[in-house]
């Protein structure tokens, strides 16, 4: 506490005079460049600092979220850092060929969702039920009834999925779930293949301008990560990210199921296993709210008043930074990172790659 005259004021009370908080320190170097802060210095997106690689990316639409998921994917491509992107609509197919990256159109391959690795066939069993029972709106004794035929599956012939599925369960369940593997094609793309691919990977769900069932994208996307996850873990403690997962449109893919999301329980694992899981968003309340204070970073674009007024009811963010969304144009954002409390404003940096059709 410090006197002055009769005045008394506590040394936490003079915080925002300080330089540091009238100007933040230089950033550290490492990792990849986001862009520059108001005063022209670069600020980074660096794995090493932060607690897990997990982010989101919020923008409105036209906001620049893929533009930069694009550019971000560059950078850590040299970096040594793989990528995997979930494309419901289609649009980085073009951008991964000129990359030299692998297009696998999901409508024509399939994963198997019976898959293991280091996960309990028990465990498996419980989490595709209960993905299949919040897309498909299930009973309670449906959920069971599938829960019990995928741990037989499991425990006897997981390649025989999915045809024995269906010939073990009540009519009308099989009915109900058959919408979720309609076209489910074998020989299928095991998930190992794909996150050892050194170049980068789109699984596209829009085929010759079809685009899947909204269903089975989303049994398909909780599918992929449960599997990603599984298999990353299997590799053991990594350092760095060996991959990160990209999903677009993960306000339409993954907005069911709160605490028991799929995401909410992957983001709740630190880095230690190497991968990290990006959603895009233009919606930012139809994610489940938790996933805001475990991602390691937030990036959150400018738009209109009704978006931004939106973000600060999630995300804590003071009067410039709100004022900072609203009235720049895009290409602007708030870097938000988990364990440091100050926001930062930014100018983000693009490669013009990213920015080609």
């Amino acid at each position: 506490m410090v006197e002055y005259g009769r005045i008394l004021a506590f040394s936490l009370d003079l915080i925002p005079f300080l330089p540091t908080s009238i100007l933040p320190p230089r950033e550290e170097a490492g990792g990849v460049v986001l862009g520059v802060d108001e005063n022209g210095r670069e600020v980074y997106l660096d794995w090493r600092r932060l607690p897990n690689f997990h982010g989101i990316i919020v923008g409105s639409t036209g906001s620049g979220k893929s533009t930069l998921a694009k550019s971000l994917i560059m950078d850590l491509q040299e970096e040594g850092i793989g990528a995997v992107i979930i494309d419901p609509h289609g649009e980085y197919k073009h951008f991964v060929e000129r990359m030299g990256g692998v297009v696998i159109d999901m409508q024509e391959n399939a994963v198997n969702p019976l898959e293991l690795y280091t996960q309990k066939p028990e465990t498996r069993a419980d989490n595709l039920a209960l993905a299949c029972s919040l897309i498909l709106g299930l009973s309670g004794e449906e959920e069971a009834e599938i829960r019990e035929v995928f741990l037989e599956v499991l425990e006897k012939d997981s390649e025989a999925f999915p045809e024995n599925i269906f010939n073990e369960l009540d009519p009308s369940t099989a009915f109900k779930l058959k919408t979720l593997f309609e076209g489910w094609k074998k020989p299928f793309v095991s998930i190992s293949t794909i996150l050892e691919e050194l170049r980068p990977i789109v699984l596209v769900y829009k085929s010759r301008g079809s685009p899947m069932p909204l269903r089975k994208s989303r049994f398909l996307t909780w599918v992929l990560l449960e599997l990603v996850a599984d298999y990353m873990s299997s590799k053991g403690i990594r350092s760095k990210p060996d991959v990160i997962v990209v999903l677009d449109e993960a306000h339409r893919m993954l907005s069911l199921g709160g605490e028991e999301n799929v995401l909410v329980r992957c983001y709740r694992e630190t880095r230690k296993f190497g991968y990290g899981f990006w959603v895009l968003t233009q919606s930012p309340t139809d994610l489940p709210l938790i996933l805001y204070e475990l991602a390691g970073f937030i990036i959150l674009l400018s738009g209109p008043e009704r978006y931004v007024r939106s973000i600060s009811t999630i995300v804590r963010l003071g009067p410039r930074e709100i004022d900072w969304l609203l009235y720049n144009t895009r290409g602007i954002g708030v870097l938000v990172r988990q364990g440091d409390p100050r926001p930062r404003r930014i100018k983000l940096r693009v490669r013009g790659e990213a920015l080609e059709k």
